[in-house]
């Protein structure tokens, strides 16, 4: 209800807030149930892995050669 009550607050839940083939998969894994965490478990939680559009987000590295890689991509429809 997180993910698909914003989706359709928002008039977005055709693309968005369920894990649905044709819709956007952006999720993420934890080692910890984020809802059992205490306030200083919340403030230093971590997961494990971040996936954006159903592929794993890769960190960036913060060098010249990426930034320039990413501001030659095409630009996304907002």
């Amino acid at each position: 209800t997180y993910t698909s009550n914003a989706a359709r607050a928002i008039l977005e839940d055709d693309e968005y807030g369920t894990l649905e083939a044709g819709k956007r998969a952006d999720f993420f894994t934890a080692d910890k149930n984020f809802f059992e965490l205490d306030a200083d478990g919340v403030r230093d939680f971590r997961p494990s892995k971040t996936y954006y559009g159903g592929k794993p987000y890769k960190k960036k590295t913060g060098s010249v050669p990426e930034f320039m890689k990413m501001m030659m991509k095409k630009g996304h429809k907002v």
